[in-house]
């Protein structure tokens, strides 16, 4: 176990020094940054139809020139921090995962001496700051959905009053918050700065994933080519969303029981284990200590992953 930390600690510093050595030489210049954004800024789009330039945009990371495996996995990594709002490099949640799981995995070594339950900790607190970014984004598209009623009954009145449209957008700006305010702002500078709609629009639905975002944009854009009265487009889109969010909240409250039910009955066996392991080693350490212990172990897990799917399937009700 000494040496194993000793490992993880080598990694961590490792990891350390080619973060800051890549923050110093890779991102010196600040046009640098502006790299991950460069699909974004091709405004020709005679000749590409909205599918294919879709493809383009959640593509862009994977198909950069001369890219390595690591650059791929860095540049997903960073697509996940836009999302979740977040101003880090993908390298330094990397090294945070592995100074949490050293430092966890120290502190539980000097407190138990056990090398499973270090192991544990250590995957557990490894996977912290992924699963911190995952609910991030989860709760800030939450919170854009939430909001986006408000956000098209604001535009479609402003347009009915007389306003232009990135005049509506700026209305949106000014009297929402959080979320909705940020992305509209973001949204309203690259319209204001000649970038064409298309592009504009697929930009703010990298940022958030939303299925009420996504069929406001698909009627502004079938609005600008074949033309139509916006206002009230927009007005039916926000009854069409206020209906289904109604629909989705009555579907929560009717499955909340079986997904509740399906939770608890697979975190139960995980939970009885880690309790007898606790107060007695011994006695669960026969189930992987022996081929038809082991054998059994697989084929609970096992069990335990087909009922849980099983059970998600069922409570899942898609619209």
């Amino acid at each position: 176990m000494k040496y194993l930390l000793i490992v993880f600690i080598f990694i961590s510093a490792l990891l350390v020094n080619i973060s800051i050595f890549r923050s110093i030489f890779t991102y010196s210049k600040p046009i640098e940054k502006l790299k991950y954004f460069d699909d974004f800024n091709d405004i020709s789009t005679k000749g590409v139809t909205v599918k294919d330039r879709k493809k383009k945009n959640i593509k862009r990371f994977n198909n950069k020139k001369n890219s390595s495996f690591i650059d791929r996995y860095y540049n997903k990594e960073y697509l996940k921090l836009i999302k979740a709002d977040l101003r880090f490099n993908p390298q330094e949640v990397v090294v945070a995962k592995f100074i949490l799981s050293i430092i966890a995995g120290i502190i539980s070594f000097l407190i138990t001496k056990d090398k499973i339950i270090v192991g544990l900790i250590c995957i557990v607190f490894f996977n912290i700051p992924k699963y911190y970014i995952f609910m991030r984004a989860k709760k800030r598209f939450k919170e854009f959905d939430d909001e986006i009623y408000d956000a098209l009954i604001i535009i479609s009145n402003s347009l009915k009053a007389g306003y232009s449209f990135l005049q509506s957008l700026s209305v949106v700006v000014k009297e929402t918050n959080n979320v909705l305010s940020k992305e509209f702002s973001i949204l309203l500078k690259e319209l204001s700065l000649g970038k064409s709609n298309i592009d504009a629009f697929n930009s703010m639905k990298m940022r958030i994933e939303s299925e009420n975002l996504s069929l406001m944009i698909n009627a502004i854009l079938i609005q600008n080519d074949i033309g139509g009265n916006l206002s009230e487009i927009l007005e039916n889109i926000s009854k069409t969303i206020m209906e289904r969010e109604y629909i989705k909240n009555e579907l929560k409250t009717l499955t909340a029981q079986g997904k509740l039910s399906g939770m608890i009955i697979s975190l139960l066996p995980v939970f009885m284990s880690i309790i007898l392991y606790l107060f007695n080693h011994e006695y669960i350490r026969t189930l992987f200590s022996t081929k038809i212990g082991i054998f059994m172990v697989i084929l609970g897990l096992i069990g335990q992953v087909f009922g849980f799917l099983i059970i998600k399937k069922i409570v899942n009700i898609e619209m």
